[in-house]
């Protein structure tokens, strides 16, 4: 709610003309800005933890200080963020497209269909047709509408770096 709310403040607003006032009004600029960066992250295909960490320090601050600044506004981490983001666009695609479960794993920047389902399950509790077939037969999901907010902003998921460990 605090993210929904804070984008349609900024919506209404002009950041331009906003004069800054007191401490909290730059920590919540600064945390404004990295968020729209992490918003442009969340639409590539894949971006790692140091992909973000380079992309907050090229707004001029320590990516340490932007996380601290970021955390207390939002609540959550940057590299959490935009994993909300992306999976919210997975869950999106998947109840509201036809496209085979593949090629959304491709548009989220996964080349392995196993790895792309393991890291859903992993966020998310079941498998992406698991998800598909609850969303779209809503007597196999009693919470089926609760998972969803229409205002919720349609970004891809975060794609850890593709290692499996050694079997034993």
């Amino acid at each position: 709610r605090g993210l929904f709310l804070e984008l349609l403040l900024e919506l209404l607003s002009d950041d331009e003309t906003t004069e800054v006032r007191s401490p909290g009004d730059t920590a919540l600029r600064l945390a404004s800005q990295a968020r729209r960066r992490l918003q442009q992250l969340a639409e590539q295909p894949v971006a790692t933890a140091d992909y973000i960490q380079n992309a907050l320090q090229e707004l001029g601050l320590s990516y340490a200080h932007q996380c601290r600044i970021f955390k207390q506004c939002y609540g959550i981490s940057p590299l959490q963020y935009v994993t909300e983001l992306r999976l919210t666009r997975i869950k999106n695609l998947l109840r509201d497209t036809k496209l085979p479960i593949s090629e959304i794993a491709e548009l989220a920047g996964v080349e392995r269909l196993g790895y792309f389902s393991r890291l859903f399950r992993q966020h998310t509790g079941q498998s992406p047709r698991e998800y598909r077939r609850r969303q779209l037969n809503p007597t196999l999901n009693p919470a089926a509408g609760s998972d969803h907010d229409a205002a919720t902003p349609a970004p891809p998921v975060v794609a850890a770096p593709e290692s499996t460990p050694a079997r034993r």
